[in-house]
């Protein structure tokens, strides 16, 4: 089989990145480079092809400009989704689970693993909080955690290969003075 200029129209007019570049001369080395080719006619070979030919943008735009389109996308989006969660009345099922759960265990599920507040537990609890008087829980402190090093504020080569690797990272994104001893390790040669 052989494609045709008529085989890869519907890729190329479905593809985002082609609405950037478009022009009629852009348009047939588009589809000459495809048809001599013989690629495919899909998304990825028109990417593919956009990459290799290295069209200029004729829709006036640029990068900076996609990228905050794109922000400006994701957080419609996740208005959406916030709203759409909200948007349910309370049930009496989770009005007792919210009184039911430690300040702990609620500060937890209320902030997250990433710390930010930004999950369906917490829409529901906020919308708990202003129906019915519920307090949202502080967002939990990052503590600088003792870092395994003498109260000098140094690690030694054999305090740090005693730590699993996983506690490792997790005290390295956390805790300043440990990732400054690791990373005056590393600049020594140490490890």
């Amino acid at each position: 089989m052989s494609y045709q200029a008529k085989d890869y129209t519907e890729a190329i007019i479905a593809n985002e990145h082609w609405r950037k570049c478009f022009s009629p001369s852009n348009n047939m080395r588009l589809l000459d480079f495809l048809i001599e080719r013989q690629w495919i006619p899909s998304q990825v070979s028109i990417n593919r092809a956009l990459g290799e030919l290295k069209f200029r943008r004729t829709d006036g735009g640029s990068t900076k400009q996609d990228m905050q389109n794109a922000v400006n996308a994701a957080q419609r989006n996740l208005d959406q989704v916030i709203a759409e969660a909200a948007a349910a009345p309370l049930t009496r099922a989770e009005l007792r689970e919210f009184e039911s759960l430690s300040p702990i265990s609620l500060q937890r599920a209320y902030w997250g693993d990433d710390n930010s507040g930004v999950n369906s537990f917490a829409v529901r609890y906020q919308k708990a909080a202003r129906e019915f008087g519920f307090k949202i829980p502080a967002r939990p402190q990052i503590e600088e955690e003792q870092s395994a090093a003498p109260s000098g504020g140094t690690l030694s080569v054999e305090d740090y290969r005693k730590l699993p690797a996983r506690e490792v990272a997790q005290r390295y994104s956390r805790d300043r003075l440990f990732r400054m001893s690791v990373d005056q390790l590393i600049a020594d040669g140490k490890i």
